[in-house]
């Protein structure tokens, strides 16, 4: 009785190949062996070890091939040198130590996409300050340069605070109208619907006028506020520029406006009391005898 030995891992993979080679099809519809598509022939080196390959091969189950499998990030290229691979920024790539990637090299922001600007010779997202644009903007980049704008359904000054729109006041919450097609304080100063000793409150988009002080009140920009008064980012209520905590011991606290813009700049300055010495350095004040 004859005795079949079971083929090996390596036999099997040159008896998978030579099968491939014998069935691959050509570029019109008949099967040619040791032919590509283009006509190129296929040639598959058998090896023991890896040294029997290419420097940029590996022996895999007896058959050398492309060693460089390594998975590299976005605009990187993997690179073979004596069985040692590691992965490289691609031509006109830069590597990133900061994000670890690669990032198109650049000398102006005019070879960058248009959401990105020219920083340290390399094309990085625009740098947006949070602090310039308003509430409820959107930051977004255009041209290279930082833009505020509105969401959809929203409108206003993006730089001052986005409001939502409206057709009716019932289209907004139930301290706002829709003033100009956009919801807006019932008690927006730009209404004026009290008097200023008088306190402003709101019921059903209504507005109505008590006894006291138009202060602690629901707002979203300063303009939402007395002149006097600004709109705490934290709490949403209006606060007055000059409080108990605005400035230090003796000192004495003055509002100033500053309407030479098309947004009123408030701000307050603390001073020495009349009652007080000039501070030092530190611009504090020291009782006077």
């Amino acid at each position: 009785m004859m005795k079949i030995n079971r083929p090996s891992n390596i036999s099997l993979a040159i008896l998978i190949i030579f099968l491939a080679m014998v069935f691959l099809k050509s570029a019109d519809g008949s099967f040619r062996l040791g032919e590509r598509n283009k006509g190129e022939s296929i040639q598959v080196e058998t090896c023991a070890h890896h040294e029997d390959c290419k420097s940029s091969e590996l022996c895999a189950y007896g058959i050398c091939v492309i060693g460089c499998n390594k998975r590299c990030a976005w605009n990187e290229i993997c690179k073979s040198e004596n069985r040692t691979f590691s992965c490289e920024c691609l031509p006109g790539y830069v590597h990133d130590g900061i994000w670890k990637t690669c990032k198109r090299k650049c000398y102006n922001s005019g070879i960058c996409e248009d959401y990105e600007e020219c920083r340290y010779g390399m094309c990085q997202t625009v740098i947006h300050q949070m602090s310039k644009c308003g509430w409820n903007s959107w930051h977004i980049a255009k041209n290279h340069k930082p833009l505020c704008v509105c969401p959809p359904k929203f409108g206003g000054d993006p730089y001052a605070g986005c409001r939502k729109r409206c057709n009716t006041s019932y289209d907004c919450e139930d301290y706002d109208i829709c003033h100009k097609n956009l919801c807006k304080s019932a008690c927006h100063p730009h209404i004026k619907p009290c008097a200023y000793s008088e306190k402003c409150e709101v019921e059903n988009h209504i507005a109505h006028c008590v006894d006291g002080k138009n202060e602690n009140e629901h707002c979203q920009e300063d303009s939402d506020c007395d002149i006097k008064s600004f709109c705490n980012n934290i709490t949403s209520v209006c606060t007055p520029l000059c409080s108990s905590y605005s400035c230090n011991d003796n000192e004495r606290c003055t509002e100033t406006i500053d309407n030479s813009t098309t947004t009123v700049m408030r701000s307050y300055k603390c001073d020495c009391d009349s009652k007080s010495l000039d501070g030092d350095d530190s611009s504090r004040c020291y009782k006077g005898k």
